[in-house]
């Protein structure tokens, strides 16, 4: 359905797609689909949902900081802005990484909201799942690719000026690498088996995390190029 609708929008303004822009795209697809979500989904199960979302928080700053040998951002200590840039950085990253590490008393206080299968989630994960060292590094992995997609899709909006389309191909190719990668590293037919609550988290992955989130965020990054 997607394809679909990404071909139907982009038929009369599609650019031709040539090999260096495929390749562009795969590393894209490489990435920020396939190596960045892997990651993170291992991370994920290494360590727990406050760790993944405070890591995920250093997206910003490792954009920021692999812009730069790409020519993408200049630094310049001496404006204004990019001293901003420069604390900004160092407070996103420092902030994250303390949430993460840091494993003292509660300091400002529980919240009165509870949600029972979260709690449940986060029991089974501190229980036998938790690897301080595995799951957080491999989040922070999934970050760095992560922040690679954006920097090489914004080389990919330059040259292909078809963001639904880009999508499509990126999602796609992922698709078969993911394939490919599950079943050399997953041989247990059990584990490939979906209950209710699996395909609700397949379909929300699919449909709202990747397919709109991608495809949204290539748009935001093709309009800010021009």
């Amino acid at each position: 359905m997607l394809n679909q609708l990404c071909l139907i929008q982009s038929r009369k303004t599609k650019p031709q797609l040539t090999s260096s822009i495929l390749f562009w795209i795969f590393l894209c697809s490489f990435s920020g689909l396939t190596v960045s979500q892997i990651a993170y989904f291992v991370g994920l199960k290494n360590s727990t949902p406050t760790i993944a979302c405070a890591l995920s928080n250093l997206i910003p700053a490792a954009t920021f900081l692999l812009a730069i040998p790409f020519g993408l951002e200049k630094v310049g200590f001496r404006s204004k802005a990019g001293q901003a840039k420069a604390c900004g950085t160092i407070i996103c990253v420092g902030g994250a990484m303390l949430l993460s590490l840091y494993h003292g008393p509660i300091v400002i206080g529980q919240s009165g909201i509870h949600w029972k299968f979260a709690e449940n989630t986060e029991e089974k994960n501190s229980t036998g799942h938790v690897n301080l060292i595995l799951g957080p590094l491999l989040l922070i992995v999934s970050t760095i690719f992560y922040s690679l997609w954006i920097i090489f899709q914004a080389r990919v909006s330059e040259k292909y000026a078809a963001p639904y389309t880009s999508t499509m191909l990126m999602c796609l190719m992922a698709s078969f690498q993911c394939v490919i990668i599950g079943v050399f590293v997953v041989r247990d037919k059990a584990a490939w088996s979906l209950d209710r609550m699996r395909t609700i988290a397949v379909l929300y992955n699919g449909i709202v995390c990747t397919a709109l989130g991608y495809c949204l965020t290539s748009w935001c990054i093709q309009r800010k190029e021009l």
